[in-house]
């Protein structure tokens, strides 16, 4: 695995500018903190992924960007639709985004495992 700088940079400064635009557009104020952050978080690691993240096996890479981008999609759909709520449950809004960003990583995890032992 190798981390690429440039792109990365580009990713964190995308990812701060989606959190920005979550922390504007959040309906429920007293959420909006816990959304910026968590959702700029989420999406900072498969967009960081997505953009920074290369590996050996060009097969892996791919799978391991495709899986990013489609849950970076997803965590950005999620994210839209709390924000479109005028009042939601924190509880449920850290469970959701915690499970997505731990199946993203689980998958991932096991896309690279796999490419390792292939010979």
């Amino acid at each position: 695995m190798k981390i690429r700088l440039v792109p990365s940079i580009i990713a964190v400064a995308i990812c701060a500018l989606l959190a920005f635009g979550m922390y504007r557009g959040c309906r429920a104020e007293h959420m909006q903190l816990v959304v910026a952050i968590c959702g700029g978080l989420s999406l900072l690691l498969t967009i960081g992924t997505i953009l920074g993240v290369s590996f050996e096996r060009s097969r892996t890479s791919i799978n391991v960007k495709s899986v990013s981008g489609i849950f970076a999609l997803l965590m950005l759909a999620m994210n839209i639709i709390f924000c479109c709520m005028s009042s939601f449950s924190l509880t449920l809004y850290v469970i959701l985004s915690g499970l997505a960003l731990l199946i993203w990583l689980l998958v991932a995890y096991s896309i690279v495992r796999t490419g390792e032992n292939v010979n």
